[in-house]
């Protein structure tokens, strides 16, 4: 069978996730137009005195998995299974995919992220709760930003040392000490570069997962939290990755000297600012 059905539910234009269990009846004259993955959105409201909109989750699931995960849409079987929500709010959809295995999206509630996890085990992206939110709304161009830009994961392998290898973050980035950053849990304002890079670290520093989930994505703070905090790490500063074009990370040194120096690769939109997608170290 393919992708279709059922309609994930958004009160004022807020994606409630979960959804309902069928898609309301007639709705070829309730639809108010396409997500920017090319999914429909349709108007539920009926009687109700608040504006009920919905998305079919099963559509935008797919999208992604095509996206992320290199599957077709032939290759997604339904109907998906949601796991029962933990006590700490998170759940897993699951698909049975077309020659063994499954793809999942899967919610995770203290770091308020979503990621696509493909029949490999490989996270193929993951989203913050504000970014699935444009995924599952009326296309916009915030979305399309952001979908343009995490076509391709940024995945980074550091070079081998060599005598002459030059360093990831360019000479010319600033590596000034600064004042302490500021790390809200609701950022009003686009997350810099920088931002999301140490407040990272400070969350680690301060074993406070929440406030890492609002600057990096669930793999990089699984990563970093799976190490002791070490408050030694020295700041580099951010630029583009050496070989890489137009992908950029943040840098750190562990002493002691030489140390290890840890690449904090960053990701996002122009619309909804940076995050950490994932931690790296190397020799």
């Amino acid at each position: 069978m393919l992708i279709a059905g059922v309609v994930a539910v958004a009160v004022n234009g807020r994606s409630t996730g979960a959804g309902a269990p069928t898609a309301p009846t007639n709705t070829s004259s309730l639809i108010l137009g396409k997500t920017s993955l090319g999914c429909d959105v349709v108007d539920m409201t009926g009687g109700l005195t608040f504006q009920v909109t919905g998305a079919l989750p099963e559509c935008t699931e797919g999208q992604l998995f095509v996206r992320f995960c290199s599957l077709s849409l032939n290759d997604i079987l339904v109907p998906r299974e949601v796991s029962v929500p933990g006590a700490d709010g998170s759940f897993t959809a699951r698909y049975q995919v077309r020659g063994g295995g499954q793809a999942g999206i899967a919610s995770d509630g203290p770091s308020r992220t979503t990621s696509v996890v493909c029949p490999s085990g490989v996270v193929g992206r993951t989203f913050t709760s504000a970014e699935f939110g444009l995924l599952t709304s009326l296309a916009s161009a915030a979305a399309d930003a952001m979908l343009v830009q995490a076509v391709e994961p940024a995945v980074v392998v550091p070079p081998a040392p060599s005598p002459d290898a030059v360093d990831p973050v360019p000479a010319s980035t600033s590596q000034a000490p600064q004042a302490a950053q500021a790390c809200p849990l609701e950022p009003q304002e686009r997350v810099g570069g920088e931002q999301a890079a140490r407040c990272l670290y400070t969350s680690w520093l301060t074993r406070d997962r929440s406030l890492a989930g609002v600057y990096a994505s669930a793999e990089a703070v699984k990563y970093l939290f799976g190490m002791d905090p070490d408050p030694n790490w020295q700041w580099q500063g951010c630029g583009e990755i050496t070989g890489s074009p137009g992908e950029n990370a943040c840098q750190w040194l562990a002493p002691p000297d030489p140390g290890v120096t840890f690449l904090m690769v960053l990701g996002g939109s122009p619309a909804l600012g940076n995050t950490v997608l994932s931690v790296q170290a190397s020799d």
